[in-house]
């Protein structure tokens, strides 16, 4: 069924070998006949072009447009079974004609257990706690980490026409890893690793679930564990518009930055960002 479909599709992200192992298994294509499959899976596939700037220390670099593509999966189990491990999970992956790499972002979510804390026809309260792993690279510096974040999620019905949904949450971040172009020489590496916390949150208004604006941060906050004696501060954030047609296509414009500051113990700071805005077009699929 689709829970079973959609953790084939997390399969292949994580284990790409044993995933199409599955995918092409006798095992899988059994099936019971007298269950009933209830769970949602959106997918989207969407192509367009990005323009960015990328900055250190104030001083601006030349700026670049470049083709992406980006692929969302995401599976939630009938009437939020909250408790159930992994009742929810999302997948994000972004490629690009980058000069820095052709891999540029992912993002890979899924809950551990939740509560539902209110729950009526013009508004919906639950809470989760969730396994994160978030990747960026790009031309200002490359970040990786692992996390575990409690998250308070709502949607507000406010007329029949618009809905409006809110995150916030904070966590732990128990392993990251922070480009750093000095360690290379003596090390072979330029990424020191390092733990924290973070904090995150995310608005979305939707009109007659055609039009949509939505905005969203992150701010994290890291101290060096493996590399040079140093403290983190990553902060990035994203606005979005997009409009959704009736044959499943959908338009998407979107601007944010990427903002990394490397605070050295001898009060010597580096701050690196980058700027960028998109349009893409692409394609839903529910099932």
């Amino acid at each position: 069924g689709k829970k079973k479909n959609a953790l084939d599709m997390l399969g292949i992200a994580i284990d790409p070998m044993e995933g199409f192992s599955t995918l092409l298994s006798k095992k899988r294509r059994s099936k019971n006949v007298n269950s009933l499959d209830s769970s949602k899976v959106d997918f989207e596939l969407s192509f367009g072009g990005r323009q960015y700037n990328r900055e250190r220390d104030y001083q601006k670099k030349a700026r670049r447009g470049e083709w992406f593509t980006r692929l969302n999966l995401a599976y939630r189990a009938q009437d939020l079974e909250l408790r159930e491990p992994f009742s929810y999970f999302s997948v994000m992956f972004e490629l690009g004609t980058s000069d820095s790499s052709v891999f540029n972002m992912a993002g890979i979510r899924g809950s551990l257990t939740g509560w539902q804390l209110h729950r009526s026809a013009q508004r919906h309260h639950f809470a989760v706690l969730a396994i994160v792993y978030d990747y960026y690279q790009n031309s200002a510096f490359s970040y990786g980490m692992q996390s575990f974040q409690m998250n308070l999620f709502s949607r507000f019905h406010p007329s029949p026409k618009i809905t409006v949904q809110t995150e916030v949450g904070s966590g732990v971040i128990g392993l990251a890893a922070v480009s750093d172009d000095e360690l290379y020489i003596g090390v072979g590496r330029n990424y020191g690793y390092g733990s924290g916390a973070n904090i995150n949150g995310m608005g979305r208004i939707v009109f007659i679930d055609r039009l949509s604006f939505s905005s969203n941060f992150m701010i994290g906050w890291l101290k060096t564990l493996n590399g040079h004696n140093s403290h983190y501060k990553v902060h990035s954030s994203t606005s979005t518009i997009r409009f959704q047609m009736k044959n499943r296509f959908f338009m998407e414009y979107e601007w944010g930055h990427f903002f990394l500051t490397t605070s050295f113990v001898n009060d010597f700071d580096v701050q690196r960002h980058n700027y960028y805005k998109r349009l893409s077009g692409g394609y839903r699929i529910l099932f």
